[in-house]
């Protein structure tokens, strides 16, 4: 049986970096038949492996259409052994400082997230208790074994890859003294986004242990409109290209456990058997009028 995974992105940036190289995910966009569930999926190969990818609707987790529910039916419409999230972050270290240790482009993944937001007021302060659960073993073990032979060049610079706790939460975080205060209560974190705390808890309720975030920094948490748009494409294709590396060795998760399926969802090359709806002519642009609809 097929190792099959599941990607998710927030973002049109991320969809279109993740969806420009045709040759190497070859996919068809297709409808799942749960009711609830109004996601375009694309479904194929991307590298050596089956992957069903979607956009959320909205970003966050929280929101009916953000990343617990949406998560959570896309798991039970295609089974996945794993989950990724894959795309834009915010980094911990600004890019202006003497001697930075992150720069745009380099990439983020998680050994743990943690939820920011979760905590306690008391004496007129806030005590973050949020879950911090760790990533799935097998990916940690897979991404920390192959993004050292990974080469991505951005700006005459090599793009490096950073592996730790990664802050998430429903806000925009757009504020140097609200950037301070979430690195002080977390001092371990390597940056932030907003989907990770969602897909962990869609995960562990459909009983999978193996998801991880991979997403590179385009912003450092303040000043967003600065250059944003150049940013976080240059992330979103660092972040797949990283992908991309590791998803070409047909050897990378052979160690990945294979979750039972249902007996007609047995995971053929474009799973066709999944019981899905429509099949739709795919370009960069209607993915985007999709998504956006």
């Amino acid at each position: 049986m097929n190792k099959r995974f599941l990607f998710i992105t927030a973002n049109s940036n991320e969809t279109e970096a993740l969806l420009r190289d045709q040759d190497f995910f070859d996919f068809e966009v297709r409808r799942s038949s749960i009711a609830s569930d109004n996601a375009f999926y694309n479904v194929g190969k991307f590298g050596a492996y089956d992957v069903v990818h979607f956009e959320l609707v909205s970003q966050g987790s929280i929101n009916p259409s953000a990343a617990i529910l949406a998560i959570s039916d896309a798991i039970k419409a295609w089974h996945p052994d794993a989950v990724i999230l894959v795309g834009i972050a915010f980094g911990k270290d600004n890019e202006d400082m003497p001697e930075p240790r992150q720069h745009i482009g380099d990439v983020l993944i998680s050994t743990m997230v943690a939820d920011y937001l979760s905590g306690k007021i008391k004496d007129n302060k806030h005590e973050p208790d949020g879950l911090k659960p760790p990533s799935g073993p097998q990916l940690v073990s897979t991404f920390k074994h192959y993004c050292t032979s990974w080469e991505h060049v951005i700006k005459g610079r090599q793009a490096k890859v950073e592996m730790g706790l990664i802050l998430s939460g429903d806000i925009v975080v757009d504020d140097e003294d609200f950037k301070k205060v979430l690195f002080s209560y977390h001092p371990r974190a390597i940056g932030g986004e907003m989907e990770g705390r969602g897909a962990y808890s869609a995960c562990a309720r459909e009983s999978i242990e193996e998801w991880i975030i991979v997403k590179a920094i385009c912003d450092w948490g303040m000043s967003k409109s600065k250059n944003k748009q150049e940013n976080q494409i240059i992330a979103a294709e660092s972040a797949v290209s990283l992908l991309k590396h590791i998803f070409s060795k047909p050897e990378a998760f052979d160690k990945l456990p294979v979750r039972q399926r249902p007996h007609n969802n047995t995971g053929n090359d474009t799973m066709k058997k999944q019981g899905v709806e429509g099949k739709y002519t795919f370009n960069i642009k209607n993915m985007r009028d999709i998504n956006a609809n």
